[in-house]
Protein backbone atom coordinates (compact mmCIF):
# COMPACT_ATOMS: atom_id res chain seq x y z
CA UNK A 1 0.00 0.00 0.00
CA UNK A 2 1.00 3.24 -1.26
CA UNK A 3 1.71 6.48 1.24
CA UNK A 4 -1.16 8.17 1.66
CA UNK A 5 0.12 11.15 3.85
CA UNK A 6 3.34 12.00 5.66
CA UNK A 7 0.99 12.56 8.66
CA UNK A 8 -1.92 11.35 10.18
CA UNK A 9 -3.32 14.22 13.16
CA UNK A 10 -5.94 13.17 15.45
CA UNK A 11 -7.36 16.11 17.33
CA UNK A 12 -10.93 17.51 18.29
CA UNK A 13 -9.85 20.84 18.42
CA UNK A 14 -10.29 22.90 15.20
CA UNK A 15 -7.91 25.22 16.85
CA UNK A 16 -4.86 22.96 17.43
CA UNK A 17 -5.68 21.13 13.56
CA UNK A 18 -5.29 24.77 12.05
CA UNK A 19 -2.28 25.44 14.04
CA UNK A 20 -0.45 21.52 13.30
CA UNK A 21 -1.68 21.67 9.93
CA UNK A 22 -0.24 24.93 8.83
CA UNK A 23 3.53 24.49 10.31
CA UNK A 24 3.78 20.94 8.69
CA UNK A 25 2.34 22.19 5.39
CA UNK A 26 5.36 24.80 5.45
CA UNK A 27 8.04 22.53 6.37
CA UNK A 28 7.34 20.76 3.03
CA UNK A 29 5.03 17.43 4.99
CA UNK A 30 1.20 16.23 3.78
CA UNK A 31 -0.74 16.10 6.70
CA UNK A 32 -4.33 14.68 7.10
CA UNK A 33 -6.94 15.08 9.81
CA UNK A 34 -9.04 13.76 11.73
CA UNK A 35 -11.21 14.90 14.92
CA UNK A 36 -12.04 11.17 17.10
CA UNK A 37 -10.78 8.49 17.64
CA UNK A 38 -13.01 6.24 16.23
CA UNK A 39 -12.35 8.29 12.82
CA UNK A 40 -8.40 7.15 12.84
CA UNK A 41 -9.07 3.58 13.20
CA UNK A 42 -11.54 3.67 10.19
CA UNK A 43 -8.87 5.59 8.30
CA UNK A 44 -6.01 3.49 8.98
CA UNK A 45 -7.71 0.32 7.99
CA UNK A 46 -7.67 2.21 4.22
CA UNK A 47 -5.09 4.36 3.71
CA UNK A 48 -1.06 4.39 5.34
CA UNK A 49 0.46 6.46 7.10
CA UNK A 50 4.12 7.41 8.58
CA UNK A 51 3.20 9.20 11.53
CA UNK A 52 0.35 9.88 13.63
CA UNK A 53 0.13 12.53 16.41
CA UNK A 54 -2.27 11.94 18.64
CA UNK A 55 -4.29 13.98 20.86
CA UNK A 56 -4.30 12.02 24.03
CA UNK A 57 -7.77 13.62 25.86
CA UNK A 58 -10.38 13.15 23.46
CA UNK A 59 -14.34 12.65 24.06
CA UNK A 60 -15.43 9.04 23.44
CA UNK A 61 -12.36 6.84 22.19
CA UNK A 62 -8.97 8.80 23.83
CA UNK A 63 -6.04 8.78 22.76
CA UNK A 64 -4.44 6.13 25.34
CA UNK A 65 -7.47 3.78 23.79
CA UNK A 66 -6.93 4.52 20.25
CA UNK A 67 -3.26 3.66 20.21
CA UNK A 68 -4.04 0.04 21.79
CA UNK A 69 -6.14 -0.59 19.25
CA UNK A 70 -3.87 0.55 16.30
CA UNK A 71 -1.29 -1.73 18.19
CA UNK A 72 -3.36 -4.68 18.24
CA UNK A 73 -3.52 -4.72 14.67
CA UNK A 74 -2.04 -7.29 12.60
CA UNK A 75 1.60 -6.96 12.34
CA UNK A 76 0.60 -7.87 8.43
CA UNK A 77 -1.09 -4.55 8.41
CA UNK A 78 0.56 -1.14 7.18
CA UNK A 79 0.20 0.87 10.34
CA UNK A 80 0.75 -1.44 13.12
CA UNK A 81 3.76 -0.14 13.63
CA UNK A 82 3.84 3.37 12.47
CA UNK A 83 4.81 5.79 15.45
CA UNK A 84 2.33 7.66 17.05
CA UNK A 85 3.77 11.51 18.95
CA UNK A 86 1.00 11.83 22.11
CA UNK A 87 0.31 15.58 22.05
CA UNK A 88 -1.01 16.72 26.05
CA UNK A 89 -1.45 19.18 27.72
CA UNK A 90 -0.15 16.83 31.19
CA UNK A 91 3.61 16.44 31.41
CA UNK A 92 3.53 14.54 34.58
CA UNK A 93 5.85 10.91 34.76
CA UNK A 94 2.41 8.72 35.01
CA UNK A 95 1.13 10.41 31.90
CA UNK A 96 4.30 9.90 30.20
CA UNK A 97 4.44 6.23 31.34
CA UNK A 98 0.35 5.60 30.12
CA UNK A 99 1.27 7.37 26.73
CA UNK A 100 4.25 4.82 26.74
CA UNK A 101 2.20 1.60 28.01
CA UNK A 102 0.06 2.33 25.21
CA UNK A 103 2.66 1.92 22.66
CA UNK A 104 3.31 5.48 22.01
CA UNK A 105 6.79 6.17 20.81
CA UNK A 106 6.93 10.34 22.42
CA UNK A 107 5.35 12.98 23.38
CA UNK A 108 4.89 16.73 22.74
CA UNK A 109 3.26 19.36 25.11
CA UNK A 110 1.18 21.59 23.95
CA UNK A 111 0.69 24.21 23.08
CA UNK A 112 3.17 23.37 20.35
CA UNK A 113 6.70 24.91 20.14
CA UNK A 114 7.42 25.26 16.20
CA UNK A 115 11.13 24.69 16.40
CA UNK A 116 10.77 21.59 19.07
CA UNK A 117 7.80 20.15 16.75
CA UNK A 118 9.54 20.13 14.17
CA UNK A 119 12.16 18.23 15.37
CA UNK A 120 10.30 16.33 16.81
CA UNK A 121 8.56 15.20 13.55
CA UNK A 122 11.32 15.08 11.84
CA UNK A 123 13.24 12.65 13.68
CA UNK A 124 10.28 9.85 13.58
CA UNK A 125 9.99 10.66 10.14
CA UNK A 126 13.87 10.08 9.44
CA UNK A 127 13.23 6.99 11.57
CA UNK A 128 16.06 8.65 14.10
CA UNK A 129 13.83 7.21 16.76
CA UNK A 130 12.40 9.05 20.17
CA UNK A 131 13.31 12.74 20.52
CA UNK A 132 14.47 14.40 23.80
CA UNK A 133 10.54 15.30 24.28
CA UNK A 134 10.71 15.60 27.63
CA UNK A 135 13.64 18.26 27.93
CA UNK A 136 10.88 20.49 26.09
CA UNK A 137 9.87 23.95 27.71
CA UNK A 138 7.00 24.59 30.25
CA UNK A 139 4.37 25.66 28.12
CA UNK A 140 3.56 29.61 28.19
CA UNK A 141 0.97 29.45 30.99
CA UNK A 142 3.71 28.07 33.79
CA UNK A 143 5.93 30.67 32.73
CA UNK A 144 6.82 34.41 33.17
CA UNK A 145 4.05 35.68 35.35
CA UNK A 146 5.09 39.21 34.28
CA UNK A 147 3.96 38.65 30.85
CA UNK A 148 1.25 39.74 29.73
CA UNK A 149 -1.18 37.01 30.34
CA UNK A 150 -5.11 37.40 28.82
CA UNK A 151 -3.27 37.56 25.22
CA UNK A 152 0.31 37.99 24.71
CA UNK A 153 1.14 38.71 21.14
CA UNK A 154 4.76 38.09 21.18
CA UNK A 155 4.22 34.37 23.05
CA UNK A 156 1.65 33.15 19.81
CA UNK A 157 3.91 34.63 17.24
CA UNK A 158 7.68 33.47 18.60
CA UNK A 159 5.31 30.12 18.92
CA UNK A 160 4.93 29.75 15.26
CA UNK A 161 8.00 31.19 13.68
CA UNK A 162 6.29 34.35 13.20
CA UNK A 163 3.23 33.75 11.23
CA UNK A 164 1.42 36.60 11.92
CA UNK A 165 -1.16 35.38 9.26
CA UNK A 166 -1.55 32.17 11.42
CA UNK A 167 -1.96 34.08 14.64
CA UNK A 168 -4.21 36.17 12.74
CA UNK A 169 -6.59 32.93 11.73
CA UNK A 170 -5.99 31.42 15.01
CA UNK A 171 -7.34 34.69 17.00
CA UNK A 172 -10.29 35.17 14.91
CA UNK A 173 -11.83 31.42 14.92
CA UNK A 174 -10.96 31.31 18.83
CA UNK A 175 -12.75 34.86 19.60
CA UNK A 176 -15.46 33.28 16.92
CA UNK A 177 -16.55 30.58 19.30
CA UNK A 178 -15.80 31.18 22.19
CA UNK A 179 -18.74 32.56 23.59
CA UNK A 180 -20.51 29.98 22.86
CA UNK A 181 -17.95 27.74 24.48
CA UNK A 182 -18.47 29.66 27.64
CA UNK A 183 -22.37 29.01 27.01
CA UNK A 184 -21.74 25.53 27.04
CA UNK A 185 -19.56 24.75 29.84
CA UNK A 186 -22.17 26.96 31.83
CA UNK A 187 -25.02 25.01 30.81
CA UNK A 188 -23.41 22.06 31.37
CA UNK A 189 -22.51 22.65 35.00
CA UNK A 190 -25.62 24.21 35.49
CA UNK A 191 -27.07 20.55 34.71
CA UNK A 192 -24.26 18.87 36.14
CA UNK A 193 -23.10 17.19 33.46
CA UNK A 194 -19.73 16.64 34.76
CA UNK A 195 -18.41 14.82 32.26
CA UNK A 196 -19.61 17.17 29.37
CA UNK A 197 -18.33 20.46 31.13
CA UNK A 198 -14.94 18.71 31.86
CA UNK A 199 -14.68 17.83 28.15
CA UNK A 200 -15.54 21.03 27.27
CA UNK A 201 -13.33 22.84 29.38
CA UNK A 202 -10.22 20.66 27.98
CA UNK A 203 -10.96 21.67 24.70
CA UNK A 204 -11.07 25.20 25.72
CA UNK A 205 -8.04 24.85 27.60
CA UNK A 206 -6.02 23.98 24.65
CA UNK A 207 -7.52 26.62 22.11
CA UNK A 208 -7.08 29.11 24.72
CA UNK A 209 -3.15 27.94 25.10
CA UNK A 210 -2.52 27.97 21.43
CA UNK A 211 -3.87 31.82 21.00
CA UNK A 212 -1.39 32.59 24.03
CA UNK A 213 -4.43 33.40 26.48
CA UNK A 214 -2.72 31.86 29.45
CA UNK A 215 -5.77 33.14 32.22
CA UNK A 216 -8.31 31.74 30.43
CA UNK A 217 -6.39 28.34 30.14
CA UNK A 218 -6.02 28.86 33.99
CA UNK A 219 -9.73 28.90 34.54
CA UNK A 220 -10.41 26.43 31.59
CA UNK A 221 -8.31 23.89 34.12
CA UNK A 222 -10.12 25.04 37.53
CA UNK A 223 -13.65 23.82 35.41
CA UNK A 224 -11.93 20.52 34.55
CA UNK A 225 -11.10 19.88 37.99
CA UNK A 226 -13.99 20.78 39.75
CA UNK A 227 -15.91 19.07 36.93
CA UNK A 228 -13.67 16.08 37.63
CA UNK A 229 -14.57 16.07 41.41
CA UNK A 230 -18.14 16.84 40.83
CA UNK A 231 -17.91 20.23 42.62
CA UNK A 232 -20.85 22.32 41.58
CA UNK A 233 -20.22 24.72 43.47
CA UNK A 234 -16.27 25.60 42.59
CA UNK A 235 -17.41 24.83 38.55
CA UNK A 236 -20.37 27.93 38.52
CA UNK A 237 -17.70 30.15 40.39
CA UNK A 238 -15.25 29.42 37.70
CA UNK A 239 -16.98 29.80 34.89
CA UNK A 240 -18.44 33.53 35.71
CA UNK A 241 -14.76 33.91 35.71
CA UNK A 242 -14.60 32.92 32.50
CA UNK A 243 -16.52 34.76 30.93
CA UNK A 244 -14.93 37.91 32.55
CA UNK A 245 -11.94 36.56 31.34
CA UNK A 246 -13.21 36.19 27.78
CA UNK A 247 -13.88 40.39 27.65
CA UNK A 248 -10.71 41.31 29.03
CA UNK A 249 -9.04 38.44 26.22
CA UNK A 250 -11.18 40.84 23.30
CA UNK A 251 -9.75 43.91 24.74
CA UNK A 252 -6.25 42.70 25.02
CA UNK A 253 -6.67 41.30 21.07
CA UNK A 254 -7.83 44.69 20.39
CA UNK A 255 -5.27 46.65 21.97
CA UNK A 256 -2.62 44.67 20.43
CA UNK A 257 -3.31 45.72 16.56
CA UNK A 258 -3.43 42.39 15.57
CA UNK A 259 -6.79 42.19 14.02
CA UNK A 260 -7.20 45.32 11.86
CA UNK A 261 -11.00 45.82 11.36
Amino acid sequence: MEIHADVLLVDDNAINQLVAQQILKKAGYTCEVVSSGEEAISRLGRERYRLILMDVQMPGLDGIETTRRIRSFPDEQPNADVPIIAMTAYTTAEDRESCKSAGMNDYMTKPLQLDHFLTTVREHLDGSGPSASGNQEDTPDDQDEHRPASFDLDDALARTGRDRELIERTVTMFLNSAAERVRSIAAACAREDFQKARDLAHNLHGAALNVSARNLARIATRIEQASRAGDCIQATDAVGDLEHELERVRTAVKDSGLLQT
